[in-house]
């Protein structure tokens, strides 16, 4: 796989749904994407992988574990 394609978690449809549940970014420098987190988390849950194992193709596995410890309290 080369480093522009990534694992397809969600397809469109599945995140035309979901998009609309997750909060709009009003301020502060640009986040990562809801989507690519969201995706992220899904592949940690399916597999089972440690946060620090993540592919690097989600990110920082540091910004996407912040990112479930935020959608997990809130």
């Amino acid at each position: 796989m080369t480093n522009n394609q990534r694992k397809i978690e969600l397809t469109d449809n599945q995140w035309l749904k979901i998009e609309p549940l997750f909060p709009k970014q009003v301020t502060g420098r640009p986040a990562k994407s809801n989507r690519l987190m969201l995706e992220a988390m899904i592949f940690i849950g399916r597999t089972g992988t440690p946060w620090r194992d993540l592919d690097c193709e989600y990110g920082p596995w540091q910004t996407c574990y912040s990112r479930f410890r935020i959608f997990l309290f809130a």
